[in-house]
């Protein structure tokens, strides 16, 4: 009998969603003309100058605090996409940085 934990089943949900990002995901909206931004925190283009076309519709691929985005993926991107911080703030969180982004996305073309 296999007991699966918690631990294990995170570890599994988050092989098999990184499997099937890269293998299966991407290609799927490459091949639909959707954009594939990533966040990179050494450079790329601020969200808020991105043109009102770039908004409509992308795809986001957002790394964690540590380790970023995976490189694999990072080359897969069609853009790479940041966040301007000060010096205080080394990084943010994945949900900080998702919902800084997506507010960018919405709010600078009222």
């Amino acid at each position: 009998m296999l007991l699966l934990t918690k631990a294990i089943f995170a570890i599994m949900i988050g092989f098999l969603s990184s499997a099937l990002l890269g293998l299966i995901l991407i290609p799927i909206l490459k091949k639909l003309k959707i954009p594939v931004f990533s966040t990179y925190v050494k450079y790329g283009e601020e969200v808020k100058n991105l043109s009102h076309d770039e908004k409509e519709v992308f795809a986001l691929i957002i790394g964690n605090e540590g380790n970023g985005v995976n490189p694999k993926y990072l080359e897969m991107s069609d853009k790479f996409i940041y966040i301007p911080m000060n010096d205080v703030v080394e990084s943010l969180n994945v949900g900080v940085a998702t919902s800084i982004i997506l507010y960018e996305m919405d709010e600078a073309d009222d």
